[in-house]
């Protein structure tokens, strides 16, 4: 506050004696009151009206903004959004528009260029013709020099330089110049860890993990092996004898000794032909097969007889015929199996201390004009018969 009246006041803001830089101009009325810029001639001017005089205006615009708090006014910051003098390579491009902050690049001859417009300049840009953000599986990895899109390209328990979302052994090193990742059967699993290489692992009927092309066993679980002979339960002939020893096949008829009546001839086996009354158990089934004879058609419907030759006496004879022929298991004798599909009991009677006996039964006249086929069963011995056919008029 100074002692001149307003009316007579050079400066009725201030006080007329402070006047900085000796322009007659005192500094709260000079809009340059670091620099002399007196009355005469307008040099006071402001062409901007800013406040600012333009002798000491570094900034001709019409405003002071200064977005960035840097004291540079934002019509006047060559990098309005950041501070101007935070510049790590030096290129005189500050960080904050500088689109390769860590790489010299500054704006003479357009060396902030970006073809790709993704806001990374040309001089750090990995991939130059490519958005640079682009990151499918967000690993930090730019797609154009991501070796797996599937996921981060980080991972890698195997240490193989092969994501484990991409690799298909990722827990076995499987990277090779020339075999990458190398499937032959093309299941998905590579090589390098496929235990059934040639066959799809997707195949495996048994369930048991072992792939249908490389199990030992297709028809079981491989890992069921009861006498610990290495041969699973389910293909095991003899499941309760090592096979080392129990299916030693010395006739080479494909039945090991553990089965095989007779290991000695490749003739005689489970489920060769018994030729009946020569007193060899081909089948290895009870002994030899017996015959019977054909049954005779009776006069009031149709009524069958059965001779029954080289039987031993007292013992029970079951004739069971069928229109079919099946597989049906004898429950009195473990094992054997008849081949009739759903047969019915014809009748059954005790031989006689001379070996020869009959069954007579009616069959009932539903089996007029076709076949079916009949079998004796011994019981207790389980000796069975041949099977004989009979057309019935």
């Amino acid at each position: 506050m100074d002692t001149v009246p307003d009316a007579c006041d050079v400066c009725a803001d201030g006080d007329d004696t402070i006047d900085t830089d000796a322009d007659d101009v005192p500094d709260a009325c000079d809009n340059c009151p670091d620099v002399s810029n007196n009355w005469i001639s307008d040099r006071q001017l402001d062409d901007d009206g800013d406040g600012i005089g333009n002798a000491c205006d570094s900034c001709f615009g019409d405003n002071n903004v200064d977005t960035d708090g840097d004291g540079v006014p934002d019509d006047c910051d060559i990098c309005p959004i950041g501070p101007d003098d935070l510049d790590t390579d030096a290129d005189e491009v500050p960080d904050d528009c500088d689109n390769c902050p860590d790489v010299f690049n500054n704006w003479i001859a357009d060396r902030q260029l970006d073809d790709d417009m993704d806001g990374v300049g040309n001089a750090c840009d990995q991939c130059p013709g490519d958005d640079d953000s682009l990151d499918t599986d967000g690993d930090g990895v730019p797609i154009c020099l991501d070796i797996c899109l599937l996921g981060n390209d980080f991972d890698d328990a195997d240490g193989d330089i092969l994501p484990d979302a991409c690799d298909n052994c990722p827990y076995v090193s499987n990277y090779q110049l020339g075999d990458l990742n190398n499937d032959t059967d093309n299941d998905g699993v590579g090589d390098a860890c496929d235990q059934c290489p040639n066959h799809p692992d997707t195949a495996d009927a048994d369930n048991d993990g072992i792939p249908d092309g490389c199990d030992t066993c297709p028809a079981g679980n491989d890992n069921a092996d009861a006498d610990g002979d290495g041969v699973p339960d389910a293909c095991d002939q003899c499941p309760g004898v090592d096979d080392a020893l129990g299916a030693t096949d010395n006739d080479g008829d494909g039945y090991g000794a553990c089965l095989d009546c007779d290991d000695s001839d490749a003739n005689i086996h489970p489920g060769a032909h018994d030729v009946a009354n020569n007193g060899v158990d081909e089948d290895c089934a009870w002994g030899d097969a017996f015959r019977l004879a054909q049954p005779t058609p009776g006069i009031t419907g149709l009524v069958n007889t059965w001779t029954m030759t080289g039987a031993n006496a007292n013992q029970t004879l079951a004739v069971v015929g069928s229109l079919t022929p099946g597989s049906t298991p004898v429950p009195q004798c473990p094992g054997m199996v008849l081949p009739l599909a759903n047969p019915v009991i014809v009748g059954t009677t005790f031989a006689n201390g001379s070996g020869a006996g009959s069954v007579v039964q009616i069959v009932p006249p539903s089996v007029s004009g076709r076949s079916a086929g009949f079998v004796a069963v011994q019981l207790p011995s389980c000796r069975q018969s041949e099977v004989i056919l009979t057309n019935f008029p």
